[in-house]
């Protein structure tokens, strides 16, 4: 008896597993509809813009609720916001059906935005915005401009309707046509960051010239300037960079990735006491931003001080990843810096501390000591 049991129970596993399996390779479909009303003072293409950027913004938190779910995901401990931004990165929405329609009151059109989840390349994005958090808070502060933009035309909306007129005011029309030519700047925005890789952009001039764009339709979004500073320096252009990030700031004052920014830029330009301001600053606002503390830890070791660089180096990479550390000391430190990184982490193995060696050693950047040379590791045995 005991045994047809077991049997029983092994058979319900393997069909269980199957099923996963097979339902794993077949992706997961978001579907989501819109009702946009307009009234004279919008313009149908004003309103089929809202109903854009509300379609998708709906469908998004919809699939961003499912990647919540993935082990992936849900290993990297992101706040809702970002695994919202994580969807927008590495997820294509549609419009897949339009429906005007009209009614004694009104009119307006009806939208069905549609997100279709392919599983076969689902992990290789995923990797990818997890393991550069910088693209991951470009696309966050994207979702979060548009919610911001959607509000306010929400607001305006419930105003004009309140109000007992004609529907024919031009300063309502001049505001809804602002608001959503400003939703608009997003499709530009994500052009640009399709050509982001590893902090930098792949092709800075034609990023430049999408960002352009975006900012003459959204002048007021921060991260667009910020972006914009990103391709100023990977041009070799510092004063234009700092301009942008500047005015990025100006427009959003306590923005921890702008700060994050300012600081890589003094430290190109080996300001390393300013950099540390800023990313000092950058920290105090956002205590989980890793990019901070690993520039602040790279800041440190030009200072020559190395504790410091240590522990900031080893914050940075708790809060993102091993492979964000090692991204940030190969772009942002000469071959030269890098050996003094290199002599300073063994010089602390020796002392009995042997984290950053070894991590230093998994990503390729100090080379693993020879046999006769073989250290104490952090966990009691030896460092190969």
């Amino acid at each position: 008896m005991r045994q047809t049991q077991l049997i029983f129970i092994s058979l319900l596993i393997l069909m269980l597993s199957t099923g996963e399996r097979a339902f794993a390779s077949q992706g997961q479909i978001f579907e989501h509809q819109v009702d946009q009303p307009f009234s004279g003072s919008q313009s149908p293409q004003d309103a089929y813009q809202t109903a854009v950027s509300q379609a998708k913004n709906d469908v998004l938190e919809m699939a961003g609720t499912y990647l919540e779910s993935v082990s992936v995901v849900d290993n990297a401990q992101l706040t809702h916001d970002e695994v919202t931004a994580l969807a927008a990165g590495i997820l294509k929405t549609e419009i897949i059906e339009r429906k005007n329609y009209a009614t004694p009151k009104t009119f307006g059109l009806i939208l069905r935005a549609r997100i279709e989840v392919d599983k076969d390349i689902l992990q290789q994005r995923l990797d990818k915005l997890l393991n550069d958090r910088s693209l991951l808070s470009q696309y966050r502060a994207m979702q979060q401009r548009e919610k911001e933009l959607l509000a306010r035309i929400r607001e305006l909306e419930a105003v004009n309707q309140r109000r007992d007129h004609d529907g024919s005011d031009p300063q309502f029309g001049q505001k809804f046509a602002q608001l959503s030519s400003a939703l608009g700047a997003s499709s530009w925005h994500e052009k640009a960051l399709t050509l982001w890789q590893d902090g930098t952009f792949s092709d800075p001039e034609t990023a430049m010239a999408h960002l352009e764009q975006a900012i003459k339709l959204d002048p007021e979004h921060h991260a667009l300037h910020q972006a914009q500073a990103v391709a100023h320096l990977n041009l070799n252009q510092p004063e234009l960079a700092e301009k942008k990030l500047l005015q990025a700031l100006n427009l959003k004052p306590e923005d921890a990735d702008t700060l994050t920014s300012l600081g890589h830029l003094h430290v190109q330009q080996q300001n390393y006491q300013q950099a540390i301001e800023h990313y000092n600053q950058a920290i105090a606002l956002q205590p989980q931003q890793a990019e901070a503390w690993t520039g602040r830890g790279l800041a440190a070791l030009k200072l020559e001080q190395h504790a410091s660089a240590h522990k900031y180096l080893l914050q940075g990479a708790r809060l993102s990843s091993e492979k964000d550390v090692a991204r940030h000391a190969q772009n942002r430190l000469a071959s030269a810096d890098i050996g003094q990184l290199c002599t300073s982490a063994r010089q602390a193995c020796d002392e009995g501390n042997c984290q950053l060696l070894e991590l230093l050693n998994r990503e390729g950047i100090c080379p693993p000591p020879r046999a006769a040379d073989e250290r104490p590791s952090a966990t009691g045995g030896t460092v190969e």
